[in-house]
């Protein structure tokens, strides 16, 4: 059954083997744009020039769409070709049914001590949504393939990408596994979550964020830091923590480490 927290709203989270198949094993079958094309339309426009005029850093771009309300019991997710430009203006148009298809990492390793820790990244001022605040890093959107389907090896290829760039991690030896789905309606994003185990142990706590004038990136720092604390952490500060991580790390709980 589908997970929400009634002190982290617009949050739900299923385990991969309610969305997938028995496995877990993630399957996004593409179609072309069909019932999300609206990047022509008049009020689009308007509204994406207005989104601009705040932020000139937007920049349109080709991205995939899934239906939320068609996510549990299918054994895959639909999704359908579109634009960041239809993503970014469906708040203002309320447009509840367009959602981008993302993917977010749990990326874990042990420290010297033999404790488990994950990978945190802080955001930028200038990101779409969820500014200056700690989250699991790596996570982007998933862009659009040739191809007409998308499983682990797409999925974490887009991830290592995000990883490389962003916060300057090899995720390659890792061993992934794909371990639930998120439905954000507050980013207007449904994100396949992978858990990344890469081998220990690490050696630095605290890592630069890849571009070094801190406001080109997404995130402006990264750190590893102790499930225990996580845990801790987001009960006692929650406001400095994502609201999808917040809710991961609940819904996970103790087990999370193992």
């Amino acid at each position: 059954m589908p997970v929400s927290f009634h002190d982290i709203p617009g949050i739900t989270i299923w385990s991969s083997t309610e969305v997938f198949d028995a496995r877990g094993e993630p399957r996004v079958l593409v179609g072309e744009t069909g019932a999300f094309a609206a990047e022509c339309g008049v009020e689009v426009e308007r509204a994406w020039g207005e989104l601009r005029a705040r932020n000139p850093r937007l920049f349109d771009g080709p991205v995939l769409l899934v239906d939320h309300a068609e996510l549990a019991h299918r054994g895959l997710l639909l999704a359908r070709r579109g634009t960041y430009k239809t993503l970014a203006t469906a708040e203002t148009l309320g447009r509840d049914d367009v959602r981008a298809l993302g993917v977010q990492g749990v990326v874990m390793a042990c420290d010297g001590a033999g404790d488990a820790c994950v990978l945190l990244g802080r955001r930028g001022s200038d990101v779409r949504i969820y500014a200056g605040v700690w989250e699991n890093a790596p996570s982007g959107t998933v862009e659009p393939s040739r191809g007409s389907a998308i499983g682990m090896r797409e999925l974490l290829a887009a991830l290592a990408e995000e990883a490389t760039e962003e916060v300057g991690v090899d995720l390659r030896l890792g061993r992934p596994r794909c371990v639930a789905v998120i439905d954000d309606a507050c980013a207007r994003t449904v994100d396949v979550v992978l858990r990344i185990d890469l081998p220990g142990p690490v050696t630095s706590r605290v890592l630069a964020c890849q571009d070094q004038e801190c406001g080109i990136g997404e995130y402006t720092m990264a750190a590893w830091s102790p499930m225990d604390e996580v845990r801790a952490w987001v009960e006692r500060e929650p406001d400095v923590v994502s609201p999808p991580t917040r809710a991961l790390v609940r819904w996970w709980g103790p087990s999370s480490a193992g």
